[in-house]
């Protein structure tokens, strides 16, 4: 697929009066591609202000007439920005990814070997979207609480892909928490990515319903402790294994993308894009001018790339954030931006992946004994019953002739990971050595954890008295 225009009506640096042929080549080796993205950057500090003249070669008042020039090619918006949007313009969002500085983690994180790619096939596609498998966007808001959002959006992306609900919604709250008693910085905002990739192998995340998160600051940093019900975590969505990559390796990077598999990344902030207007407005993450201070560090999601001679590195990552609004006309996809291979390889500060925990397998028992056998099509299974009214009694009854009763199933995960659309169709048998069956219906549930569940009632009104034999067959997402 093509490379799409980034910023739409994006106005060339080649357009704009003044500026030298030499210093668009210096612009565009940070992806500062266009007059939109100068003026954004010009738009930030002081400091940035000066560094980016130290850039172009210039004195700082000679800058000023090159950005007005730049500024009269933006064509003029239409429409009335948002109350959101004039807010996020005037404020700054939160961070929170801890950077891991330390030399031995630097000297580790280079030393990780390069990943080979279980699907060697899809190495030369020039472009992969993970869109179609992800979540709704959701907002940190004000708490610096980015790593359980990048961490999360590995995870339910996973399973969304193995046949989740796509609103699948795992608790960012229950992760931060779990970071913070093992960081060792309780009172600080933010925490590490690798520790955030760890509770997703070690505890899994509960659903959000039973830890809602809470966007706005208060009482103590984690906002623990979690209720009983969350306190464990959930073992059906631990993840298999956490990946780790080497920030230079673009090639298993992307292969780790064409197989499924997001990846979640930490990062230096710089003002030159944080505070920039463009960045905010489309998403477009810009390389940091030589010599600029980091800000503080950020956690993001990458969940596609595209290739592009034009980006630094020869392409771009597509990323999902925590920030709402943001990137609200990103041209991928609303809220959904773009940071080039080259800032990866130069600056990420921990780069991982992780594998899906899988083994789900669904039955109904062939005889009632607690350890008895399981299987996707069973007869006479003491795990399908009738009741003379959908009372959700265990109890089997003798059926109602001439009115409506009730079926029930009792399906078993074997787990340990959650089953998805699971689907229990019972029949009735024709006689007792009959292979033929009567379709009665069908029971179905999103999302089996592992154990027993209950799946009723099926409404049916027996043609005539009993007994009867009823046949069930159980299947589920491959």
């Amino acid at each position: 697929m093509a490379p799409r225009e980034l910023i739409p009506g994006a106005a060339p640096l080649s357009t704009i009066p003044g500026l030298e042929p030499a210093q668009a080549i210096a612009l565009s080796s940070l992806w500062i591609d266009s007059a939109q993205a100068l003026v954004g950057v010009y738009g930030t500090t002081e400091r940035v202000r000066s560094a980016l003249a130290a850039h172009l070669g210039i004195g700082r008042t000679a800058l000023d007439p090159l950005i007005n020039a730049a500024q009269r090619l933006i064509p003029l918006t239409r429409g009335a920005p948002s109350v959101l949007e004039l807010d996020t313009l005037q404020t700054d969002y939160a961070l929170g990814a801890v950077l891991e500085d330390s030399p031995e983690a630097r000297r580790r994180a280079s030393a990780l070997p390069l990943y080979e790619p279980l699907a060697p096939r899809h190495s030369h596609l020039d472009s992969i979207s993970l869109l179609d498998k992800l979540p709704p966007l959701r907002a940190q808001g004000r708490r610096g609480t980015c790593v359980a959002f990048a961490a999360l959006a590995i995870r339910e992306c996973l399973e969304i892909g193995a046949g989740a609900p796509p609103d699948l919604d795992l608790s960012e709250q229950y992760v931060y928490w779990w970071c913070k008693q093992r960081d060792g910085l309780s009172e600080r905002s933010g925490t590490y990515l690798s520790i955030g990739m760890r509770a997703l192998t070690e505890t899994g995340a509960p659903l959000e319903s039973i830890w809602p998160y809470r966007a706005d600051p208060g009482g103590n940093e984690d906002q623990g402790p979690p209720p009983m019900s969350a306190a464990g975590g959930d073992p059906a969505f631990r993840t298999l294994e956490t990946q780790e990559f080497n920030r230079s390796d673009i090639a298993g990077i992307k292969a780790c993308l064409a197989e499924g598999r997001p990846i979640a990344f930490s990062l230096p902030v710089y003002d030159s894009w944080f505070k920039s207007s463009a960045m905010k407005r489309w998403g477009k993450i810009t390389l940091p001018l030589p010599g600029e201070p980091v800000r503080e560090g950020h956690a993001l999601t990458i969940v596609g790339y595209q290739d592009d001679l034009a980006a630094p590195g020869g392409g771009y990552f597509l990323i999902r954030n925590s920030w709402q609004p943001w990137a609200w006309e990103g041209t991928w996809a609303t809220g959904y931006g773009y940071i080039p291979y080259a800032y990866l390889q130069r600056y990420a500060n921990a780069v991982f992946s992780a594998r899906r925990l899988t083994g789900a397998r669904v039955g109904l028992r062939m005889e009632d004994k607690p350890d008895a056998e399981t299987a996707p099509w069973v007869r006479n299974s003491p795990d399908v019953w009738l009741r003379q009214s959908p009372d959700a009694g265990g109890t089997p009854q003798t059926p109602a002739f001439g009115r409506m009763n009730a079926l029930y199933a009792r399906v078993f995960n074997s787990g340990p990971a959650c089953a998805y659309r699971v689907t229990v169709e019972i029949f009735r048998a024709s006689g007792p050595d009959s292979d033929q069956a009567q379709p009665l219906g069908q029971l179905s549930v999103p999302m089996l954890w592992p154990g027993e569940t209950v799946l009723g009632p099926l409404l049916w009104t027996p043609p005539q008295n009993g007994p009867f034999e009823f046949i069930a067959r159980v299947s589920a997402a491959p």
